[in-house]
């Protein structure tokens, strides 16, 4: 059983289609896109710190004054009032405590955790745009109703005009059916006016012109038992959120590693090349240059503690970021659980609706026939009516709440179902 839309004359719009517009769309996907590629950057930046260093320090300058050296012949002054100096260095590090590669570890993680936040939201927006979607089917089966309703109304209306002209219904019978039928047009305006909502609610999501009626040409199947849906209730919980955590857990054990290297010291290998004037011949004022190379070794120690304490806090932090796990992984259990017990109830009302909208149908196909025939007031009737619109809009009604009780459930377990049609 497939639930029939009324058509819009509007832009034709598969549920895919419209998750896919909206992903492109979204504004905080862009920025979470963005955010991605500076962690990558970030990263790229801190492993490019193995690598030498070089580094160019050129000055020249002028003096008034120079040193002079007492000789027995005279006085000599040493070095020049003019001095040239380029130096030239090439730096490597050779050994940090883990420190570096530490460093390097935590900015992987940071991307690792950027891209897991980028998949939430991507998650996020496809779960509204579903829904979005499937509001806008609802309203559509809503005015539906209302249409089917207002011709029913109209039908009844014209019978008891016709049974007034052969005296058979009185005017109070004609008041009635006028009045039902204003209020069959005021409930049509309304659900009208709530699809037009919904269509402008779904345009705004996928970046569309709100002046564009959405047409949904998703099918609207009838709902499955939940059971049958393969591994329902059983799957696990697949959240980016969950992910995240997991990076930032390691983010914070990455951090705390890093400060314990601050009680190792640092040791880097450097190369030089000096030109200049006067350079190292202070006496001759002419230009020269040599090489130089070695290892530098520092050891830095806080003599307050500072390298404990901070590696205490690291560890804090990564302690904290493990609870905040556990904390997230309650409440997406229990978001869980509470979407299949919603879409189980949904199931069962969607059974229950379907038989009472049978019975509806058959009470009022027979309370018509006994008017007819004089045996049942226009009262009567009119009530009869009411009850199958209402029975009606609560079965068409039931079918989109089912599917919106699944797009709870999919998002619950970050199922990658959530990015496709409605089964």
């Amino acid at each position: 059983m497939t639930a029939s839309l009324p058509a819009m004359a509007g832009t034709p719009l598969s549920l895919t289609e419209a998750i896919d517009r909206a992903l492109e769309y979204n504004f905080a996907i862009k920025s979470a896109v963005k955010d991605s590629a500076a962690a990558a950057f970030a990263y790229a930046g801190t492993k490019a710190e193995r690598f030498p260093s070089l580094t160019l320090d050129a000055r020249s300058r002028f003096v008034d004054q120079l040193p002079a050296l007492q000789l027995p012949s005279g006085t000599k002054e040493i070095g020049s009032k003019d001095s040239y100096q380029a130096d030239i260095s090439l730096t490597v590090p050779l050994y940090t405590g883990g420190r570096l590669s530490n460093r390097i570890g935590l900015e992987r993680e940071n991307v690792f955790i950027q891209q897991a936040q980028l998949d939430a939201r991507r998650l996020a927006v496809a779960y509204r745009s579903r829904n979005a979607y499937l509001n806008l089917m609802a309203s559509q089966v809503t005015a539906k109703a209302a249409e089917a309703s207002l011709e029913r109304l109209r039908i009844i209306n014209q019978d008891v005009n016709a049974l007034y002209e052969n005296g058979l219904a009185d005017s109070l019978d004609l008041l009635e059916s006028a009045l039902a039928l204003e209020k069959g047009r005021h409930m049509l305006d309304q659900a009208q006016l709530g699809l037009h909502n919904a269509s402008c609610a779904l345009a705004q999501a996928i970046g569309a012109s709100l002046q564009d009626e959405m047409e949904p040409t998703e099918p609207l199947p009838a709902p499955v038992p939940p059971d049958s849906l393969r591994g329902y209730a059983t799957e696990r919980i697949d959240r980016p959120e969950l992910k995240a955590q997991d990076h930032v857990i390691s983010a914070a054990q990455r951090a705390a590693a890093v400060q314990t290297g601050g009680y190792a010291p640092s040791v880097s290998g450097f190369a030089g090349y000096s030109y200049g004037m006067p350079n190292q011949d202070w006496f001759n004022k002419t230009w020269n240059d040599y090489f130089s190379g070695g290892v530098m070794l520092k050891w830095e120690l806080n003599l307050g503690g500072k390298t404990g304490r901070g590696v205490q806090a690291a560890k804090m932090r990564a302690l904290s970021a493990r609870l905040a796990k556990e904390e997230l992984e309650d409440s997406f259990r229990l978001q869980r659980d509470l979407a299949v017990n919603a879409l189980r109830h949904a199931y069962r009302a969607y059974l229950i609706s379907e038989r009472e909208y049978a019975m509806a149908q058959r009470q009022y196909n027979l309370a018509r026939l006994r008017q007819q025939e004089g045996r049942l007031s226009v009262n009567r009737l009119l009530e009869m009516e009411a009850d199958l619109n209402a029975a009606e809009q609560r079965h068409r009604g039931s079918i989109v709440d089912y599917y919106l009780a699944l797009n709870d459930y999919l998002y619950a377990l970050g199922s990658p179902k959530i990015f496709g049609g409605l089964l």
